[in-house]
């Protein structure tokens, strides 16, 4: 506890100081001590969240995904698309890999039998089931629109504004190399 005794005397010392050069307004005294607190209160919140293991873990793993993605592009492709770093879709699902990676995390820190496992274990079900069932199929809907739309172009005078995006949903061994992404993340950062 010596930098918590440390940070007592510190504040210590900044009371003493401008209760002196003050010489007792209290209303900059009370001003200062609101601020404090306030400041207080968003550095514990900032240490939360820096410090916080599941969320670690969770934004990792969709960062690492998404770079995935990336140089999965670069390879099979030969090209540069930096949109794939921020697009859904595609291999791994870093929407898989993110839930999965929060879900044991949640398990790594407070157990199989908590109520943040049992949520963040829904959630993560529910998200590759989705991705997986319901926004491939709104993909493969996509990509029949953008030929018919495309048909009565070459056909009629008919013109789209733009196309619709087609990228939406994933395979199963998507969603499963997602979550097994996030898996390996959740495991090997450290506690």
């Amino acid at each position: 506890m010596p930098f918590l005794s440390l940070e007592i005397i510190r504040k210590k010392q900044i009371r003493r100081f401008l209760h002196i050069r003050t010489a007792g307004n209290s209303l900059l005294w009370q001003n200062f001590f609101f601020l404090e607190r306030n400041e207080l209160k968003f550095m514990i919140y900032l240490k939360g969240l820096l410090f916080n293991h599941m969320l670690i873990c969770a934004v990792i793993s969709y960062f690492l995904a998404q770079f995935l993605k990336f140089v999965i592009c670069l390879i099979r492709e030969k090209k540069v698309d930096f949109t794939l770093m921020f697009a859904s879709g595609g291999m791994p699902s870093s929407h898989s890999s993110t839930v999965v990676a929060l879900a044991i995390s949640a398990a790594r820190c407070f157990g199989t039998d908590s109520p943040e496992f049992a949520i963040s274990f829904i959630l993560a079900a529910v998200v590759m089931y989705d991705a997986a069932g319901i926004r491939r199929a709104a993909g493969e809907q996509a990509k029949v629109l953008n030929r018919m739309i495309k048909d009565l172009s070459e056909h009629n005078d008919f013109q789209a504004d733009k196309r619709l995006k087609e990228l939406l949903g994933h395979t199963p061994l998507q969603v499963i190399m997602g979550a097994i992404l996030g898996c390996a993340v959740a495991l090997i950062v450290p506690v």
